[in-house]
C-alpha cells in the first residue's frame, strides 16, 4: 500500500501528490495558477510548467517571485489593508528555499507533499491519528492569503501536518468545497503514520 493509498483509505477522501522539480521536462502542462493545477491532478497525472503560472503568490511560494513589494501594493489596493500590514504577512509567507521549474501532480511513487480537501469529520480523524502518533496538540500558522501554495510549501519544508481554509482564489479556481478544508503532510510523515498507527485503524 502507498502513502497515498493509506490516507485515502483514513478519512476516505481523495488525495492527490506533488513533487516540486528542479527542471522542467519537456511536455509539460501550462496552467494560470497552482490551484488550478491542483484540482485537476485529482482526476490524471500531469508536470505544471511554473514559468507559465499567472499567478503571483503561487510563483511566489515556488521560489520563483521576488517581487514582494509589488504584491504588497496588490494586495493592500484589493483588500484595504493598510501596505505595511501586507509587507508583514508577505514576510512570514513561505516559500521554497530551492526555486521549482515545474510541478509533477498525481498519483505517483515518492511524492514530496500529499493533499486533499477534506471534510471537517475527516480532518478530525486525520488529525486524530497523527495526535495517537505523536501524543501532540497540534499548532497551525493559518492565513487567508497564498494559503493552498504556503501550505505545500510549509508542509514539505517544515515536514509538517498543514491544515488550511484557503484564500479567496484557491477556493474560487481550486476546487474547494464550502464544506472542504485543505490538508497537507509530507510523505515521510504519511509513512510514518501509516508504519505507526496500525494499532488505531479503527479510530
Amino acid at each position: 500500500m502507498t502513502e497515498l493509498e493509506f490516507l485515502e483509505n483514513l478519512p476516505q477522501e481523495r488525495w492527490t501528490a506533488l513533487k516540486f522539480l528542479a527542471t522542467a521536462p519537456s511536455p509539460s502542462r501550462s496552467e494560470p495558477r497552482l490551484c488550478q493545477a491542483v484540482c485537476r491532478s485529482f482526476d490524471g497525472p500531469f508536470t505544471l510548467a511554473c514559468d507559465r503560472m499567472e499567478c503571483p503568490g503561487a510563483l511566489r511560494s515556488l521560489g520563483l517571485g521576488q517581487h514582494d513589494e509589488q504584491m504588497a501594493r496588490q494586495m493592500s489596493e484589493k483588500t484595504g489593508m493598510p501596505p505595511e500590514r501586507a509587507r508583514r504577512l508577505l514576510a512570514a509567507t513561505p516559500r521554497l528555499r530551492q526555486p521549482a521549474r515545474a510541478v509533477q501532480m498525481g498519483r505517483m511513487e515518492r511524492p514530496d507533499v500529499l493533499i486533499a480537501y477534506l471534510r471537517p469529520e475527516a480532518a478530525m480523524r486525520l488529525l486524530r491519528r497523527w495526535q495517537l502518533m505523536t501524543g501532540d496538540r497540534l499548532f497551525s500558522d493559518l492565513s487567508a492569503f497564498t494559503a493552498l501554495c504556503a501550505s505545500l510549501v510549509t508542509a514539505h519544508q517544515e515536514g509538517r501536518l498543514v491544515f488550511s481554509f484557503g484564500c479567496p482564489d484557491s477556493r474560487e479556481y481550486g476546487g474547494i468545497g464550502p464544506d472542504r478544508l485543505i490538508a497537507a503532510l509530507p510523505r515521510g510523515l504519511a509513512a510514518q503514520l501509516m508504519r505507526e498507527g496500525g494499532a488505531y485503524a479503527n479510530v
